[in-house]
């Protein structure tokens, strides 16, 4: 995280796998400044409808963080 990302936590929760516990927070970021920091050769993406969210093989921690953000329903 840069000095001045605090200021773009949207969310924090925590998140437990197993017996290792995690602080996870979730920073916002407009699409240009989230390609000039993400190259997308060094972690490739693909944009998603929220309709198509229930369908794709997300994690329990991806999908506990769309559901906070209500961007995904718990009945998806």
């Amino acid at each position: 995280m840069q000095e001045n990302d605090q200021e773009r936590v949207e969310i924090t929760l925590r998140h437990a796998i197993t017996v290792t516990n995690y602080r996870v927070q979730v920073l916002s970021f407009s699409e240009q400044e989230a390609k000039r920091r993400c190259a997308a050769r060094e972690y490739p993406r693909k944009w998603a409808n929220s309709s198509e969210l229930g369908s794709l093989p997300l994690t329990g921690l991806a999908r506990k963080i769309l559901r906070r953000l209500q961007i995904m329903s718990n009945g998806r």
